[in-house]
């Protein structure tokens, strides 16, 4: 039970007597929260689980800014994750998973494919353990592919030309510790889990999958400026780029880590993330920023080369 008083003051010229008056008392209850807050999930895929209440909740749950891990159940790597000022949950750090045996370690339970995913076990090319057998054919638009550098972390320095590579521009780090790794390198075919892209040419369409963990997705780009797109989150957090920019700094921490096509280069330079959204026959939106100050959220280029991956919860 909840007890509350009531006083009265009286100035003491006051005549004696009995005084009435009407007081109206309002109480309102706030139930204490039963859903699950950011603190209850584990891993990335629980967000896939969660009604549109629980997510609200554990949103709610969330400081702007304020940095969480939670875990990749595919490989048990440990991502940074926050909500921005967007208000949509992002990942912080770059996507590192590898898609191996063909895509076989791939499903609709663990990874934002639909559950008739089609190409489970034909993305026979997506991981290239060697830099020499990059395709940049024709071809290489279409075949999935993809890169792991290794547990390499953007040395935080921006430079001012484009000659960067992993070699000059990166330092040995711990994944599941430093928002600057690299992650992996993935052309546009291999970020949407499709074993052949050729048929898809209808641009500003989005292709509704991606490799990243189930209730993830890519962030839209093109035309799109809704919520959860690229161009939604450079709006409301004022994004910059360049040395003195804060696309790269707390709490976004994106990295300028180049662009992989056989071989790095631009690493430092320039930063490049993948959209699922469609510019024509071969090529695709993405965000890119560079060290001369240019922030573009839909730029558009060949789908065989080899970008960054960043996912936002749906």
């Amino acid at each position: 039970s909840v007890q509350f008083k009531i006083g009265a003051k009286a100035a003491s010229t006051q005549a004696a007597g009995e005084y009435t008056n009407i007081i109206n008392f309002y109480a309102v209850a706030y139930p204490e929260p039963t859903g699950p807050t950011i603190s209850d999930l584990t891993y990335m895929q629980d967000f896939a689980d969660l009604t549109s209440d629980e997510k609200a909740g554990v949103l709610s749950s969330m400081t702007t800014g304020a940095q969480y891990q939670l875990e990749d159940e595919r490989d048990n790597n440990i991502y940074y994750i926050s909500k921005l000022a967007d208000g949509n949950v992002w990942m912080t750090q770059n996507l590192d998973f590898d898609i191996v045996n063909g895509g076989a370690n791939l499903n609709s339970t663990n990874t934002d494919v639909p559950s008739n995913w089609a190409d489970a076990g034909n993305l026979t090319d997506t991981y290239i353990s060697s830099d020499t057998t990059w395709d940049t054919s024709y071809n290489g638009n279409y075949n999935p592919q993809s890169y792991d550098p290794g547990n390499l972390c953007w040395n935080g320095v921006v430079r001012s030309d484009s000659s960067g590579t992993l070699a000059n521009s990166t330092t040995a780090c711990s994944q599941s510790g430093n928002h600057l790794h690299i992650g992996n390198y993935y052309n546009w075919t291999a970020a949407v889990a499709i074993a052949d892209s050729s048929s898809y040419t209808a641009q500003y369409t989005d292709v509704n999958q991606s490799i990243c963990p189930a209730g993830w997705t890519l962030p839209k780009s093109g035309s799109d400026d809704s919520p959860g797109s690229f161009a939604y989150l450079v709006d409301e957090a004022s994004l910059t780029s360049g040395t003195n920019g804060n696309i790269h700094a707390s709490p976004y921490y994106f990295v300028y880590g180049g662009v992989w096509d056989g071989r790095s280069y631009s690493v430092g330079g320039t930063g490049n993330y993948w959209s699922p959204t469609i510019s024509g026959s071969n090529g695709e939106y993405h965000l890119s920023f560079s060290y001369s100050g240019s922030l573009t959220p839909d730029v558009h280029y060949l789908r065989f080369y080899g970008y960054s991956v960043r996912c936002v919860a749906r």
